[in-house]
Order: C-alpha cells, then sequence, then structure tokens
C-alpha cells in the first residue's frame, strides 16, 4: 500500500514538472490532461504526505522519550508528587516540543529545553490546583 502511494507521489511530481515547461503550454488538450490528472491525484498525494510527516513526528517523538523521557518524569514527579500527573507534564513537553520544533545547538540543549517546559507546565499546574483549593466560607 505504501509503495503504491510513493508511486502516486512520484507521479505527481512528474506532472508538476510538466506543468512548469512551457512546452506543454503549446497543446491545449494535454495540458488540460495534465491539470485534470493531476488534481485527481493531489488529495491522495496530501494524505499520503500527512501521513509520511506523522510518522517522521511518531519517530522523533520516542527518540526524545527514549533520550529525555525519564529526566522529564522525574523533574515532573519533583513538583508534583503525583505519577498520574508527571506523566502528563511528559506527554504535554512532547506535545509542545514537537508542535513549536526549536532549533537548537546541540543534544544538552535539547534536553535544557525539555526540562525548562516541563518545570514551567509543572508550575503551572501546581497554580491551577491552588486556585481550586479554596476553602468554604461560612454561613453566618
Amino acid at each position: 500500500m505504501l509503495e503504491k502511494l510513493r508511486q502516486i507521489e512520484n507521479r505527481y511530481a512528474e506532472f508538476e514538472s510538466k506543468l512548469a515547461d512551457p512546452a506543454y503550454y503549446s497543446d491545449p488538450a494535454v495540458f488540460t490532461k495534465l491539470c485534470r490528472e493531476q488534481r485527481e491525484l493531489q488529495p491522495v498525494v496530501e494524505a499520503y504526505r500527512a501521513y509520511t510527516a506523522c510518522q517522521a513526528q511518531i519517530a522523533q517523538a520516542e527518540a526524545l522519550l527514549d533520550r529525555h523521557g525519564e529526566s522529564i518524569l522525574r523533574l515532573a514527579y519533583s513538583y508534583l508528587h503525583n505519577q498520574s500527573d508527571a506523566e502528563d507534564i511528559l506527554q504535554d513537553t512532547l506535545i509542545q516540543y514537537l508542535r513549536t520544533a526549536p532549533v537548537l545547538e546541540s543534544p544538552a540543549h535539547e534536553k535544557a529545553w525539555l526540562l525548562r517546559v516541563a518545570g514551567n507546565l509543572s508550575k503551572n499546574l501546581l497554580r491551577a490546583q491552588g486556585y481550586r483549593q479554596a476553602d468554604q466560607l461560612e454561613e453566618t
């Protein structure tokens, strides 16, 4: 299935290169046919490209989790003293990394960035929990 999608993507790329060639503009029938075929393939190619991008992000998240997951989890747990909340912070940290895709100079900067974000998210959660823990008012 994936091989078939790769072939479709390659065919789509051929159409794009042909449409960029001024020689194909001279014959309106050929040009119209190319445009129609390209439009038919476009949704499939876009879906395939989205799939491959998603697969790349999953691989990147797994690599981050392998390299820094335990450190992030320990930091979040040291703030929150709750395993479930610490795991949520770990997940939110990885999602934020994948969304922002920061350009960092070295793996040490990557770890520092992740730990800073995890610490900030943990503090934000503690602050939010503090707002929810309000004393009840006495009735008079």
